[in-house]
């Protein structure tokens, strides 16, 4: 057999698959799974569906997208298959549809079925073999399921129309179409590749022909200008049956139905796909887009018999169980307007107000913050958020890491009571007000890797990896891939656990627990005298490479083929690092995060790109500098000679008196930045993207000069 001829993929799809890296596990994937045949649960699904959705060619070559519906009022199946290669449908094209024309012997079609309410769905790519008054039969070419992404939850019912079915041709979109298309959250879209009105039923290539799709979004996730619709394409099964016939031949029929009033929109046109849309940045889950230029469009009003409804917790408020887990992660096109707007924006302070405030353990509580204008900056799992706050009439700043996702609608931030801004903060009560920049920070995790993930947290450094493990789950949901994840956590005691009962409830929604998704293992230094190990918690006292070695057999993990996350105080930091160095895990392996500057002393330099114009490597401090500070006006501080024992310039200063403004303490925030006047600094530690003619002053020290005069450095605080 000719492997290439035997492919279930056309061109068109090859090129994509090709494109994106998926070519070799999708051909594997494909012929296993598309089939000539109907499997007997396909025909047992097409069986006891209401309707069906139809993709068509007219005379003049443009696609069309149709519904067939049940006749019968109770709303029986009127699909039956004959056999495994053949299907008769009982009911004919409702009044005004193209369908009618365009359904003749020997034609190819595509079929999907979808059942709403369940978000099943299976497709058929299939020829008209014969065609009586009100049946006919289908020959099947390709048969294969799809899965249930962003197809939202609706249940339907026979609905008698009080008007007589009417159509209505057009060539420009109306005021009724426009408003139907922007709120929708669902439509279907046609397409094809070859001559599917071929006039004979001889044997000929079973990947072309046609295909018809489901789409599915938010509301406002197309937008129209001038007769051309802007779509998102959101991650899929990689087939790319769709827009490899879009490649192919740019052209599309797309069917949007009015659920509740029976009408249909059914337009036809030309395509173009968007490989690099300028919105796509922004736009939550896009990952590339297409237009639709209309041609010609049809309005076949009460014409539908059949009436969907969302599931309704009330009138007119629908249940979060209508729109699927994947839909509820897509964006719309006015939340990538507002993502571009905080982007352009962040840098300055957004002001936010505290709607929650949750004991997560004896000492920590966390608050949920929303912004009281725009929405949230979008973020990595792991990074960290600048907070600043009036404490005794006197302005504070400080740094916490977020705690959930970015697909939230808010920040959280988890804080251990433990310092005067801490306490400030747990004092806070919904209405409250703060000031916060966006987050950032060089320590988060990429959903898109393939390797497990080991996080290794002490005490209330465990608040980026709940984030984490909130945003990969999310990410699983959104992409059908999930980094295997083992969380390592201690704690004093049970009463200082935080995000125990959380965890727990996450694991539930994997359906996993040893051996799955998601497992976490608690160990506590100091434990209840109630508690028994094994059940309320797993080992007792500190990790050793004993309970290390243990956890990571149990879960497949070795040192070559995990990725491992730490946070905690600079002790376990340090003796974590040591540890999984000592069991063979690459240093490049290794994420650290730490409070304040990291005192992590690694046994090989750190490698990899710096966002700075000097490698910290081979940053050349100073043996000595003079360093004169100055406020905002221009009235010197400060002129003091700097020695390497002084540590950095925000140490020297604090040192002599002056109270500069700083956040994280590790280079990370920004918070610090001062004016630098003259001289050079250098840095010994990566830190965030900073401005020309400025420095961080709690990683910075004077840099040694090229001519090895003592350097003078000039700095002046901001206002």
């Amino acid at each position: 057999m000719n492997t290439e001829t035997a492919s279930p993929f056309h061109q068109g799809e090859k090129k994509i698959q090709q494109r994106l890296g998926v070519r070799q596990s999708m051909e594997q994937f494909g012929r296993k799974v598309i089939r000539d045949h109907m499997p007997q649960q396909h025909q047992d699904f097409y069986a006891q569906l209401a309707y069906l959705f139809i993709g068509h060619v007219d005379a003049q070559g443009w696609p069309w997208a149709s519904i067939l519906c049940s006749p019968d009022e109770d709303l029986k199946g009127f699909m039956r298959a004959t056999n495994n290669k053949s299907l008769l449908i009982n009911t004919q094209p409702l009044p005004g549809d193209p369908l009618k024309e365009n359904l003749q012997h020997g034609h190819k079609v595509a079929l999907l079925g979808i059942d709403l309410a369940s978000r099943r769905r299976n497709r058929l790519a299939a020829r008209v073999n014969h065609i009586e008054q009100n049946a006919f039969s289908l020959n099947i070419d390709q048969a294969f399921g799809n899965c249930p992404q962003y197809i939202q939850s609706r249940q339907v019912k026979f609905a008698a129309r009080q008007q007589q079915p009417t159509r209505q041709a057009f060539t420009q979109l109306d005021s009724q179409a426009i408003a139907l298309i922007e709120q929708a959250d669902t439509f279907f879209v046609s397409s094809y590749i070859g001559n599917p009105n071929k006039q004979t039923v001889e044997e000929t290539d079973k990947t072309h022909g046609v295909d018809i799709s489901h789409r599915g979004g938010l509301p406002g996730f197309i937008k129209i200008e001038n007769d051309v619709l802007s779509i998102p394409d959101f991650p899929g099964n990689n087939h790319f049956n769709t827009l490899g016939n879009f490649i192919e031949n740019p052209k599309a029929g797309l069917l949007f139905a009015d659920f509740k009033r029976g009408h249909l929109l059914m337009l036809t046109g030309s395509v173009t796909v968007h490989w690099d849309h300028a919105e796509q940045q922004h736009f939550d889950s896009a990952e590339r887009f297409w237009s639709f230029q209309l041609h010609q469009g049809l309005w076949l009003y009460d014409s539908l018999p059949i009436q969907w409804q969302p599931e309704e917790l009330s009138a007119n408020t629908f249940s979060a169980n209508t729109f699927s887990a994947n839909t509820m992660l897509t964006g719309t096109w006015e939340k990538a307007r507002q993502n571009k707007t905080m982007a352009d924006a962040r840098d300055a302070w957004q002001t936010v107000e505290v709607i929650d405030s949750v004991k997560e353990s004896e000492v920590v509580r966390s608050l949920h913050l929303k912004p009281l204008a725009g929405g949230i900056h979008r973020f990595k799992a792991g990074q960290f958020l600048t907070l600043s706050a009036e404490i005794d009439q006197s302005k504070s700043l400080r740094t916490y890491t977020v705690s959930n996702s970015t697909h939230d609608e808010f920040y959280r931030i988890s804080v251990k009571r433990d310092g005067v801004f801490s306490t400030y903060l747990h004092q806070l009560k919904s209405g409250d007000q703060l000031k916060v920049k966006a987050p950032r920070g060089e320590f988060f995790i990429e959903p898109a890797k393939t390797e497990p993930v080991v996080l290794m947290a002490a005490g209330i450094g465990i608040t980026p990896m709940i984030s984490m493990i909130r945003q990969l789950l999310l990410e699983a949901i959104r992409t059908r891939h999930l980094r295997p994840i083992l969380l390592l956590a201690t704690a004093r005691n049970a009463k200082q656990r935080a995000f125990y009962q959380e965890l727990k409830a996450l694991i539930k929604t994997t359906g996993k627990g040893a051996n799955g998704m998601l497992r976490v293992i608690w160990g506590l230094t100091q434990p209840e005298n109630n508690l028994a190990q094994g059940s309320d918690y797993d080992f007792k006292g500190r990790l050793n490479s004993e309970i290390l070695n243990q956890f990571l057999a149990e879960e497949e993990v070795t040192a070559q083929t995990g990725e491992f996350y730490l946070c905690g105080p600079a002790d376990f930091m340090q003796s974590s690092y040591e540890l999984l160095r000592g069991i063979g895990v690459p240093d490049p392996s290794i994420n650290c995060e730490s409070f304040g500057i990291s005192a992590l002393k690694r046994d090989t330099v750190p490698t990899g790109p710096t966002e700075l114009n000097t490698t910290p490597a081979q940053a050349s401090i100073a043996e000595s500098a003079i360093v004169t500070v100055s406020d905002h006006d221009g009235n010197q501080l400060l002129e003091q000679q700097w020695q390497p024992a002084d540590g950095t310039l925000l140490e020297l200063f604090e040192n002599h008196g002056l109270s500069p403004q700083y956040a994280c303490r590790s280079g990370q925030c920004g918070s610090c930045q001062a004016t630098l006047v003259a001289g050079e600094v250098a840095y010994e530690v990566k830190t965030t993207a900073i401005e020309k003619d400025s420095a961080l002053l709690c990683c910075a020290k004077p840099k040694a000069a090229a001519d090895e005069k003592m350097p003078v450095i000039n700095i002046q605080l901001p206002a």
